[in-house]
C-alpha cells in the first residue's frame, strides 16, 4: 500500500508502508536536507498537520501533529506535511555563471558541440534534461539544452548553425572570439527528477539529442535497469549529427536499444518523418502503459509523437516535454 504526502505549498509524493518519508520523497525526486551521520538530527524536521505516523525517535504511538523527523517517520495514512527546506523536483534556484569558453568544434553538419566552465568552488545543480539562457549582445538571451550531467564545471551544448540563419552565426562567431560567456540554469520541467519505475523512451529531432544525452546518460550513471529506448529521427540521416554516441551505448548496456529514424528527402517542408516516427516506436513497443516518455524537438515532432503514443494506450502523465510549456496548443 502506498499513502500519499502532501507537502504544503510544494507538492506531493508517495509512500510505501515500509519507508521512511524521506526515503520516499527522495525516490521520487523531492530533495529534503538529512545529515544524521554529521549528527545533525533535527535538519530534516517538518510539521504534521494532518494524517498518521510511527516516528521511532520520539515516540512508538501514532503521532498525529506535531514535529516529526523526515528519516525515521513511517506513513500509515495520507498525510499533509509543512516544511520550508524540503525542495520538489526541479526546484532549483535560477544562478547566472560567467563561464569559460573550453572549446568549439564541429560535430556533424551544422551542428557544433561548445564546451562551458563554470568558475572553480561552484557547483552545477540541476536535473538531467533541462536547459541555460545563453546570454547574448543587447542583453538578449538564447536557449540550449545542456547535453552533460550536474555536479560537473563543465556544461556541453550542442548548438546548430544553419546556413544563412544570421543570429547563429553571429553566435557562433562570438562563442569562438569571446573567452568568457553568461548563463543563467536552470529552467525546464521536462527533465529527470527521479529514476522512473519502469521502461523509458527517448525521442529526439535534431539538436533535441542534447536533452536526451543528459537524461541517458543519467539513468547509465545510475545503473538503470529498465529497458531504454532511444529515436532520433530527421530527413535525412546526415541530420542525426552523433549517432557514434547511441551506437556505442547500445553496445555497452544490454537494456539500450538504438533506432534511428530517416527517409533521406531533400525537402525541408516534408514533415512525414514525425509519423515516421511514431510508427517506428509503435513497431517496437505494443504496451505502453508502463513506459516514461521523454521527447525533445520541434512543436510538430513532439505533438505528433504525443499523439500517437497516447492513442495507444500511454498515460498522459508520463509524457514529458518542454513543447508542452513554452508551446501549447
Amino acid at each position: 500500500m502506498e499513502y500519499k504526502i502532501e507537502i504544503r505549498f510544494v507538492g506531493h509524493f508517495y509512500a510505501r508502508e515500509a519507508e521512511s518519508l524521506s526515503e520516499a520523497a527522495e525516490r521520487q525526486g523531492f530533495r529534503v536536507p538529512v545529515s544524521c551521520r554529521n549528527g545533525v538530527c533535527w535538519l530534516c524536521d517538518a510539521q504534521l498537520s494532518e494524517g498518521l505516523v510511527i516516528d521511532p525517535s520520539q515516540s512508538a504511538e501514532y503521532i498525529k501533529q506535531g514535529t516529526i523527523r523526515m528519516c525515521k517517520a513511517v506513513a500509515k495514512s495520507d498525510c499533509v506535511i509543512e516544511a520550508e527546506t524540503i525542495r520538489a523536483p526541479g526546484d532549483y534556484v535560477v544562478n547566472d555563471y560567467a563561464c569559460q569558453v573550453v572549446s568549439v568544434e564541429l560535430m556533424g553538419l551544422d551542428v557544433y558541440r561548445v564546451l562551458l566552465r563554470i568558475p572553480a568552488g561552484k557547483k552545477l545543480a540541476f536535473s538531467p534534461g533541462q536547459y541555460l539562457a545563453l546570454q547574448q549582445e543587447k542583453g538578449e538571451e538564447a536557449y540550449f539544452s545542456i547535453a552533460s550531467l550536474p555536479g560537473q564545471r563543465e556544461i556541453e551544448l550542442h548548438i546548430q548553425v544553419p546556413e544563412g540563419r544570421e543570429s547563429a552565426s553571429s553566435l557562433l562567431a562570438s562563442l569562438k572570439q569571446e573567452p568568457v560567456v553568461r548563463v543563467r540554469l536552470p529552467f525546464g520541467k521536462a527533465c529527470l527528477n527521479a529514476l522512473p519505475e519502469g521502461p523509458v523512451l527517448l525521442i529526439a529531432a535534431g539538436t533535441g539529442f542534447a536533452q536526451i544525452k543528459s537524461i541517458a546518460e543519467a539513468l547509465f550513471d545510475a545503473s538503470f535497469s529498465h529497458s531504454v529506448d532511444i529515436y532520433w529521427g530527421g530527413r535525412q540521416a546526415s541530420e542525426l549529427y552523433a549517432q557514434e554516441i547511441p551506437k556505442k551505448w547500445a553496445e555497452e548496456h544490454p537494456n539500450v536499444r538504438y533506432f534511428p529514424v530517416h527517409k533521406d528527402v531533400d525537402d525541408n517542408d516534408w514533415s512525414g518523418h514525425h509519423d515516421q516516427l511514431v510508427e517506428q516506436i509503435l513497431k517496437n513497443r505494443d504496451n505502453l502503459a508502463s513506459c516514461q516518455v521523454f521527447a525533445s524537438g520541434s512543436p510538430g515532432m513532439v505533438y505528433t509523437a504525443m499523439d500517437g503514443l497516447l492513442g495507444e494506450g500511454l498515460p498522459e502523465g508520463q509524457f514529458y516535454s518542454d513543447v508542452l510549456e513554452y508551446a501549447p496548443r
